[in-house]
């Protein structure tokens, strides 16, 4: 280690040189890093979440929503703006109900833009882009999955709060005003280079890329204090700062390079967790432990010397805690002590199932705040198990933490009676009802018509000319002209038919009328006379029934 420390100081300015342009180079290389916020990404291969992921993706066409928060809009507004928000390419439609406390508390209004891309995709950035610039005269506030920026907000404030504590807790505590400059000058470029040679990996998570400066930081600071202090232990001894110098990396290597390497390998154990993002964060943050090392060795080596002169006219009395009274009682109660771990590890054992565990950054959004926040789970399945997810679906719906369960079974596939059909597509319980009557015809095993299989005749005429005849809804059913062949028809009919009960096809030909029309028009004679048909119908078929 002697012939490397030599080689360390007397070649001191050539290094620090090489480290600085490495360090300029990487500056550089840190804008072609790939940042990856898509977290899907590093969920284990054999878990149910990246396998409905991918069947997803390829299943169901691509999306994604995000919420977006207005302030004092007014009601004429509220409508213009949703309307310009679903103008903006990229955005499929836009969530917003005027008369919902959903989406409208006291000033504030919420709309939810739901894209035909999925998130985290560059597309995802372009919509927040234009409507930045579109409002920018409105006081708004977005949040969403789909931005993926929950890390990028937070994460630099917590880096900035760490700083301000570490400088903080340095100036206490060195010798010199000058010591923690050169610390974080050693550090700053370790980091530096660390973030830029990111480029060797495929893409490196938002995440790691926000927190692995920070934690770079206090993990290695403190080979900087050890370097530091032993070289003042050395100077002690001779007068040649560069002798002392090269004796202080000599002795120093051996328990700076052991600590080091356990930091190293704590990070690479990360690795080992089956959630990938552990080993995204082991690679880069073992990476950077190893470069900061390196620059300890090399970069502070070198601005030690040149700022020793610095260093001695900078001194300052540094604080330091007395030991003694914590010495004492660890002497005292040694023997308590392990027992009180003991217990407490049992108890941590026992605990540890009593924590909460936060799925979303529900509380962290600011429109959470004023709306109530929306958590959506999807659930995938196989189609020939539809009638086993219509159970489990009626069963969420019941279940009071859930708002409102949406699948096949409960929209379209949701089986309905016919007023409660008349109320989903807004029509007339009647017109409703005739139909019903009539796809019962067609389906004698899913319900009952109460269409009359007779009517006499003279009940039928009158029923026409009361009923229908004065229903705009029945127009198509009976113009007028047909009117007018009706009252002809009755002037030929012989008077002994009048009181005959008649079948639809019968009647039909009696009247000279179109056995369809006939048909539909004994369905609502019998709804008329509040014979209303009994079964339930599902959406998807009732449509398709109406349509075919």
């Amino acid at each position: 280690m002697k012939k490397i420390a030599n080689i360390l100081v007397e070649k001191r300015i050539v290094i620090l040189i090489f480290f600085v342009i490495f360090t300029v180079a990487s500056i550089w290389m840190m804008t072609k890093v790939k940042l990856n916020s898509d977290m899907t990404q590093y969920l284990p291969d054999d878990s149910s979440t990246k396998k409905g992921t991918e069947i997803m993706l390829d299943e169901f066409p691509a999306g994604s929503s995000f919420n977006i928060m207005f302030k004092h809009l007014s009601d004429i507004e509220r409508l213009a703006i949703r309307s310009e928000l679903e103008e903006i390419p990229y955005v499929r439609s836009v969530s917003y109900e005027p008369d919902s406390d959903l989406y409208n508390q006291d000033s504030y209004t919420l709309y939810t833009v739901n894209l035909s891309v999925n998130a985290y995709t560059p597309a995802v950035e372009a919509v927040t882009d234009t409507i930045k610039n579109e409002f920018k005269g409105y006081d708004i506030t977005m949040s969403g999955d789909a931005l993926g920026n929950s890390s990028k907000d937070i994460i630099p404030k917590l880096a900035v709060i760490a700083f301000v504590i570490l400088m903080i807790i340095l100036f206490i505590m060195c010798s010199s005003w000058v010591e923690p400059f050169l610390f974080l000058a050693t550090i700053a470029i370790a980091i530096v280079i660390n973030m830029g040679t990111n480029i060797i990996f495929p893409n490196v998570s938002e995440v790691t890329n926000s927190i692995s400066a920070v934690l770079q930081l206090v993990l290695s600071m403190d080979y900087s204090i050890m370097l530091l202090n032993r070289y003042r232990q050395e100077k002690e001894k001779t007068a040649d700062k560069f002798e002392a110098m090269k004796m202080a990396l000599a002795g120093a290597a051996t328990s700076i390079s052991s600590s080091s390497v356990t930091t190293v390998v704590g990070m690479l154990a990360l690795c080992f967790m089956s959630f990938k993002i552990g080993s995204d964060m082991g690679l880069v943050l073992a990476k950077g432990v190893l470069l900061s090392l390196i620059c300890i060795f090399t970069v502070l080596t070198a601005l030690i010397l040149i700022f020793d002169k610095a260093i001695e006219r900078t001194a300052k009395p540094a604080f330091h805690i007395k030991m003694d009274a914590i010495g004492k009682f660890s002497f005292w109660a040694r023997k308590a002590i392990p027992v009180f771990f003991v217990l407490l590890f049992i108890g941590a054992f026992f605990l540890r199932g009593k924590v909460g565990i936060a799925y979303t950054m529900s509380d962290y959004y600011e429109i959470n705040k004023i709306f109530s926040p929306k958590n959506n789970i999807v659930v995938l399945y196989d189609n020939a198990d539809e009638d086993k997810i219509a159970t489990l679906a009626q069963d969420w719906e019941e279940n009071g933490d859930i708002d409102t369960v949406n699948a096949y079974s409960t929209t379209l596939g949701r089986e309905m009676t016919y007023d409660e059909m008349a109320e989903a597509p807004d029509m007339e319980t009647s017109m409703v009802a005739q139909m019903y009557n009539s796809y019962f015809a067609y389906h004698p095993e899913v319900g009952t018509s109460t269409s009359p299989e007779k009517i006499v005749l003279t009940d039928f005429l009158q029923f026409l000319q009361n009923n229908v005849a004065v229903n705009p809804q029945y127009a198509e059913l009976m113009p007028s002209d047909m009117a007018q062949q009706l009252v002809t028809s009755m002037q030929q009919i012989p008077q002994q038919m009048m009181a005959q009960e008649m079948t639809a096809a019968e009647m039909a030909t009696t009247l000279q009328m179109d056995f369809p029309i006939v048909e539909q028009l004994y369905s609502f004679y019998a709804i008329s006379k509040g014979d209303m048909p009994q079964g339930k119908i599902a959406i998807y078929d009732f449509m398709q029934f109406i349509i075919d």
